[in-house]
C-alpha cells in the first residue's frame, strides 16, 4: 500500500508537470504513452496466443506524432505540414486498413483474421483515442479541458471505491470485475458531478462560460464513460489471463491500466467542447 501510496503521488506531480508544459511537449508525451500503452496491449494478447501486427501499430503511432507536429506551426517543420495537410485522420485509417487486408492477403495464411483483428481493435483503442486527447488540447483553452478528463477520471474511480467500500452490496458485473458493486458505480457518477462543479466554478472564473446544463450532462456521461472505460479494461486483462498490462508504475500496474478512463473520456469532452 505505501508503494502505491508513493507511486501514486509521483504519478499526480508528473501529470500537473506535463500538463503545465508546451503543446509540443504534452503531444510528444502522449505519442511516448501511445507507444508503451499498445505495447503493453499487444503483449496481453500475446499472452493469450494471439499474434498482432506489432509493426503496422507503431507505425500508427508515428501517424499520432506527424498529426501533431502539423499543429505546431513552426517553420522549420512547414514541409512537412504541407505534406501532411494533404491527409486527414480518416485517409489515414482507411491507408492502414487497406495495408492490413493485403499483409492478409499476401502472407498465405501466416497471418489469422483474428491476429488482424487484433491488431485492428489495439490500434485504435490506444491510437485514436490518444488522438483524440492531443486534439482536446489543441482546442483554445485545451489545457484546462484536458483537467476535465483527468478530474472526471480520477473523481469517478475514487468515488466509486470509497462508496463502494463503504455501502457497497450489490455486485455490478461480478463476471468481469468482482469487487465493483451498483452503489460505488452511483458514488462514483456523483463524485464525478461533484468535482465537476467544483472545477466547474474555477473554469466559468478563470477561463471562460460553461453552461450548468453543459456541465451536468459532461459529468453524468464522463462518470458512466470513465466506468465503462475500466471494466472494458478489466474485461480484455480477464480474456488474457493477466492481472495487469504491465508494471511501469509500481503498485498501479501499466500505463494502460491507469489510463483506460482517461482514454475513453478524452473523446466525450472533445465532443463536448469542440
Amino acid at each position: 500500500m505505501k508503494v502505491r501510496i508513493a507511486s501514486g503521488i509521483i504519478a499526480i506531480a508528473i501529470v500537473i508537470l506535463v500538463m503545465s508544459l508546451s503543446r509540443e511537449a504534452f503531444h510528444i508525451v502522449c505519442v511516448i504513452l501511445s507507444f508503451i500503452a499498445l505495447n503493453e496491449l499487444f503483449g496481453a494478447f500475446e499472452n493469450k496466443g494471439y499474434k498482432p501486427l506489432r509493426i503496422s501499430g507503431y507505425l500508427a503511432c508515428v501517424c499520432l506524432l506527424l498529426g501533431s507536429i502539423a499543429t505546431w506551426n513552426r517553420n522549420i517543420y512547414r514541409w512537412l505540414i504541407n505534406i501532411i495537410n494533404f491527409i486527414d485522420v480518416w485517409s489515414i485509417m482507411y491507408i492502414a486498413l487497406m495495408l492490413l487486408f493485403t499483409i492478409l492477403v499476401l502472407s498465405r495464411g501466416k497471418v489469422s483474421v483474428t491476429d488482424l483483428s487484433v491488431t485492428m481493435l489495439s490500434t485504435f483503442y490506444v491510437c485514436f483515442l490518444f488522438w483524440r486527447l492531443v486534439m482536446l488540447r489543441n482546442l483554445p483553452s485545451g489545457m484546462f479541458l484536458v483537467w476535465f478528463v483527468i478530474i472526471g477520471a480520477v473523481a469517478t474511480d475514487t468515488g466509486a471505491y470509497f462508496v463502494g467500500t463503504v455501502f457497497g452490496k450489490h455486485k455490478l458485473l461480478p463476471d468481469i470485475s468482482p469487487k465493483k458493486t451498483v452503489e460505488g458505480a452511483v458514488g462514483g457518477v456523483l463524485a464525478c458531478v461533484a468535482a465537476f462543479f467544483i472545477y466547474g466554478y474555477f473554469y466559468r472564473v478563470y477561463v471562460g462560460s460553461i453552461s450548468v446544463l453543459k456541465l451536468v450532462s459532461m459529468a453524468l456521461t464522463c462518470g458512466v464513460i470513465s466506468q465503462l472505460g475500466d471494466f472494458a479494461a478489466s474485461a480484455i486483462k480477464r480474456f488474457c489471463g493477466i492481472k495487469d498490462f504491465g508494471r511501469i508504475i509500481p503498485g498501479h500496474g501499466g500505463i494502460l491500466d491507469r489510463l483506460d478512463s482517461v482514454l475513453l473520456t478524452a473523446p466525450l469532452i472533445y465532443m463536448f467542447m469542440a
